[in-house]
C-alpha cells in the first residue's frame, strides 16, 4: 500500500518520511547510552483524561500556547495548517470550509468534516467557523472519525481547544500589532480570583480590521473591495464550592463585517481549459469593476454551562450550549465587468440556532479499565431568507429548517497485559431533519417568454446509524508504541434548499460514510519525538454539488477511497533550536460518480493537495532574542468546476506552491517586540474555484504582508 501511494511522488517525500522514522533506529542502536534530556513530554486529553501524547492510538497533533504566540497564529487557518493532510478555503467572507485527508465540507447541510470543541463547547457549521485564538493554554488536532468519546459526530476529525484557567493570583496579556493593507489587531486577556479558592473570572476580547488587497475601480463604490473589521469578546465566570464539584459559565459574542472574496469571475467560454493559471491570475484579482459590493455581516452569540462533578473512581460532566448566527449577506455576481453580468448579484440571510447538551461519565486512568460513557442531543433551527439572485428577474428560496439528534456514545480501554491495549467503542443515534422550501423562480418558454413559478417543498426523514470503533496498541518499550484501529465515520444528510419540485426523494441527499484504516507508530527520545501512520477509506454517498443552470444541487456521488501516509517528527536540536516537520501523502479519487451525462468515476477529489509539507526551525536564545522560520509546501489540488467539464476531460487543477514564513522577536522581562513577514516570497495560488457553464469563479491566497507587534504580560 506504502508503494501504491508514493507511486508517482518524489524522492524527497520517501526520504523525509524515513528521517520521520530515524529517532527510532537510532534509540535501538543505541539505547545503552546515556544522553541529556531536552524535549518534554507532551500531555494531551484526547480520551477524557491526561495521556502522554505517544499513548493514544491514533493520530494527533498537540500545540501548547508557548508555539500558538511564538507562530502568531490567530484563527483556525494557522491551527490546521500545522497539521499534516488539511485544506482550508473560503467561498464566501464569513464560510470557512476545510478538507481533511479526502473529506470535504458539504455545501447544503454546511457541515464541515471536522468539529471545533472550545472549552466543550462545539462548533461545525461553515459559518462561524473560523474562530479567534485568545487566552488559549493548547489545542489538539484529533485526525479520523471521533464519534465514541465526543458529542458532537465528527466524520473527519476534531480540533480540541482549551482555554487558559483562572488562579488565585490575578494574570492577563496585551497585544497590538500593525502590518500591511492598514491591518490593525489589538487583543488583552485578563483572569483571577473574585473569591479565593471559590469564585474565578476570566475576560478577553480582540479588535482586528484590515483595508484588504483588492481595490474596486467600479465608480461610486468604496476603493478596498475585500476589507474586514471584527470585535470579539469572551468571558467565563467559574463557581468551585468543594473540590469535587465545579461550575463554569461562558459567553461569547462575536461581530464580524467582511468585504470581497480576494477573487474574480470569468464567463466560463472554453470547457477545455485545465491550467487555472492560463484562466485566472490574482494580479488581475488585485483590480477589478464590481457594480455591487459584496459584504458579509455576521453576528455569532453564544452561552455555555459545564457542571462537573469529580469523585475518585470517575467524573461526570453537563455541558448546555446555545449559540445564535444571523448573517446578512449580498454578493456581487462575478466580482467583475463581464458585459452580459452587469447588474447580477445573488443575496443570502439566515438565522441560525443552535442548542446542544452533553453529558459524559469518565473513569480516572488507570492499569486495567478505563472507560467514557456520554449521551448528546441537540436541536437547531436554520431561517434562510430571502436566499437567491437577481438575474434578470427574481429567483428566491425562503426556508426554515429544524434539526434534531440524539445519540449514546462510548469507549472502553481495556489493559490485555503489559504491552497490548485493547479499546473498544460505539455509537447509536438518531437525525431528524425537516424542512419546507416556499421558490420564486423565472421560466422561459420555447419563444423566450418569461414567467414566474412559486412552488413549495416540505420534506422531513429520519436516519439511524451505528458506528463502532477499535484499537489496539502494542509497547514496543517505553519510549515507542505501535497501533492499529478501524472506525466507522458519519455526515448528516439533508436536503437541497434550492427545491422548486415537491418530490423528496429528488430533493435529498444521503448521510455520507467511511470506514476507516489505520495503522501507526509514535515514540520519544531524550532530544525528539515521532509519529508516523497509514490510513485508508472507503467512503460511501459523498456529498457533491453540481450547477443545474444557475442554481446549486448537493447530490451524492457512489462511492470514492483515500488513502496515504501522514508523519511529525519534531527534535530539539540545542538548548536553542528545535526543528520539526510533517508530511502528508493523500491519494484520493471518486470510484463511483455519475452526475447527468458525465462519469467522473477516476477523477481526483476536490480540494484533496496530494502531499502538504511542513518545515519549521525555532530558535531562543537566553537573552530574550529569537526567531521563527516556517516553510509550508502544498501538492497539486484537483478542483470540481462546472464550467470546465468534458466527459473526456479531468478536472482542472492547481500547481504545487510553497509559501515562507518568518518572525523575529524579542522577549524582556514582561514584554515582547516582534516583526512578521508572512508569505515572504509573495507566492500566488487560487484557494478556492467553483462555477457552472455559465460563470467560473476563483478565490487567491493573501499577498505578502509584513507588521511590526508588541506583547505584555502581567
Amino acid at each position: 500500500m506504502i508503494r501504491y501511494i508514493l507511486k508517482g511522488t518524489s524522492n524527497i517525500n520517501c526520504l523525509l518520511l524515513l528521517l520521520a522514522l530515524h529517532p527510532l533506529i537510532a534509540q535501538e542502536q543505541s539505547k545503552d547510552v546515556a544522553e541529556p534530556v531536552y524535549f518534554e513530554t507532551v500531555t494531551v486529553y484526547a480520551n477524557k483524561f491526561a495521556e502522554n501524547l505517544i499513548d493514544v492510538p491514533q493520530s494527533i497533533t498537540a500545540i501548547d500556547s508557548d508555539i500558538i504566540e511564538e507562530a502568531g497564529m490567530t484563527n483556525l487557518a494557522d491551527l490546521l495548517d500545522v497539521s499534516p493532510s488539511f485544506d482550508i478555503s473560503a467561498t464566501s467572507p464569513a464560510r470557512k470550509t476545510v478538507n481533511i485527508r479526502g473529506l470535504n465540507s458539504s455545501v447544503f447541510s454546511n457541515n464541515n468534516p471536522i468539529v471545533i470543541y472550545v472549552d466543550g463547547v462545539p462548533y461545525s457549521d461553515a459559518y462561524g467557523f473560523d474562530l479567534s485564538l485568545i487566552n488559549i493554554e493548547r489545542v489538539e488536532i484529533l485526525r479520523g472519525p471521533q464519534g465514541t468519546l465526543y458529542g458532537k459526530n465528527a466524520i473527519g476529525g476534531v480540533v480540541n481547544v482549551t482555554s487558559k484557567e483562572p488562579t488565585n493570583e490575578w494574570f492577563g496579556k496585551f497585544q497590538a500589532e500593525y502590518g500591511s493593507h492598514q491591518y490593525i489587531s489589538t487583543q488583552f486577556s485578563t483572569s483571577g480570583a473574585l473569591k479565593e479558592n471559590e469564585l474565578y473570572l476570566s475576560v478577553s476580547g480582540q479588535y482586528q480590521s484590515d483595508d484588504g488587497w483588492v481595490n474596486n475601480h467600479y465608480a461610486g463604490n468604496e476603493k478596498d473591495a475585500n476589507k474586514f473589521d471584527q470585535q470579539v469578546l469572551s468571558t467565563s465566570l467559574i463557581y468551585q464550592p468543594s473540590d469535587e464539584f465545579r461550575v463554569k459559565f461562558i459567553t461569547n459574542i462575536e461581530n464580524t463585517d467582511s468585504f470581497g472574496i480576494g477573487g474574480y469571475g470569468i464567463v466560463s467560454t472554453d470547457p477545455n481549459i485545465l491550467s487555472l493559471s492560463d484562466a485566472f491570475s490574482r494580479e488581475t484579482a488585485e483590480n477589478i469593476n464590481a457594480e455591487t459590493e459584496t459584504n458579509e455581516d455576521s453576528k455569532i452569540n453564544s452561552q455555555a454551562l459545564q457542571l462537573t462533578y469529580e469523585l475518585d473512581a470517575f467524573s461526570i460532566r453537563s455541558v448546555t450550549t446555545r449559540r445564535d448566527l444571523q448573517l446578512e449577506g449580498i454578493y456581487d455576481y462575478d466580482e467583475n465587468d463581464n458585459a452580459n453580468l452587469i447588474g447580477v448579484y445573488s443575496y443570502d440571510n439566515q438565522d441560525i440556532e443552535t442548542w446542544t447538551h452533553e453529558l459524559i461519565v469518565s473513569s480516572d486512568n488507570d492499569d486495567g479499565l478505563s472507560y467514557v460513557a456520554g449521551l448528546y442531543t441537540d436541536y437547531e433551527e436554520r431561517e434562510q431568507a430571502p436566499y437567491g439572485m437577481e438575474y434578470f428577474g427574481t429567483y428566491n428560496y425562503e426556508s426554515i429548517t429544524d434539526s434534531s439528534s440524539a445519540a449514546v456514545f462510548g469507549q472502553i480501554m481495556y489493559q490485555v497485559s503489559e504491552d497490548l491495549e485493547l479499546t473498544l467503542g460505539g455509537r447509536y443515534q438518531r437525525i431528524n431533519k425537516e424542512t419546507e422550501v416556499e421558490s420564486t423562480t423565472m421560466e422561459y418558454d420555447v419563444s423566450g417568454s418569461a414567467s414566474i413559478k412559486n412552488s413549495t417543498f416540505k420534506g422531513e426523514k429520519n436516519w439511524y446509524e451505528f458506528l463502532p470503533r477499535v484499537a489496539l496498541k502494542y509497547k514496543i518499550n517505553n519510549n515507542c508504541n505501535v497501533y492499529a484501529s478501524f472506525a466507522k465515520g458519519y455526515m448528516p444528510g439533508g436536503f437541497n434548499l434550492t427545491a422548486t419540485t415537491a418530490t423528496v426523494d429528488d430533493n435529498t441527499f444521503e448521510p455520507q460514510l467511511s470506514k476507516n484504516y489505520e495503522i501507526g507508530i509514535k515514540g520519544q527520545s531524550g532530544k525528539g519525538s515521532f509519529a508516523a501512520a497509514i490510513f485508508h477509506m472507503d467512503i460511501e454517498d459523498i456529498h457533491v454539488y453540481r450547477y443545474e443552470g444557475i442554481s446549486t444541487i448537493t447530490s451524492n456521488a457512489d462511492k470514492a477511497h483515500s488513502q496515504g501516509v501522514e508523519a511529525e517528527i519534531a527534535y530539539q536540536l540545542t538548548d536553542e533550536l528545535k526543528l520539526s516537520s510533517s508530511i502528508g501523502l493523500i491519494k484520493a479519487e471518486y470510484d463511483d460518480y455519475l452526475a447527468g451525462d458525465y462519469d467522473y468515476s477516476g477523477q481526483t477529489i476536490e480540494q484533496t493537495p496530494d502531499y502538504t509539507l511542513k518545515f519549521v526551525a525555532s530558535y531562543r536564545h537566553e537573552s530574550g532574542f529569537y526567531a521563527l522560520g516556517e516553510v509550508t509546501r502544498v501538492g497539486k489540488t484537483a478542483f470540481y468546476d462546472g464550467g470546465r467539464k468534458s466527459p473526456s476531460t479531468a478536472f482542472p487543477e492547481r500547481k504545487p506552491y510553497a509559501v515562507v514564513d518568518l518572525r523575529l522577536g524579542y522577549l524582556q522581562d514582561d514584554w515582547e517586540f516582534y516583526a512578521y513577514a508572512d508569505n515572504l516570497t509573495d507566492e500566488a495560488y487560487i484557494t478556492s474555484l467553483r462555477g457552472s457553464s455559465l460563470l467560473s469563479i476563483a478565490t487567491f491566497n493573501d499577498p505578502r504582508t509584513v507588521g511590526l507587534g508588541v506583547r505584555y504580560k502581567f
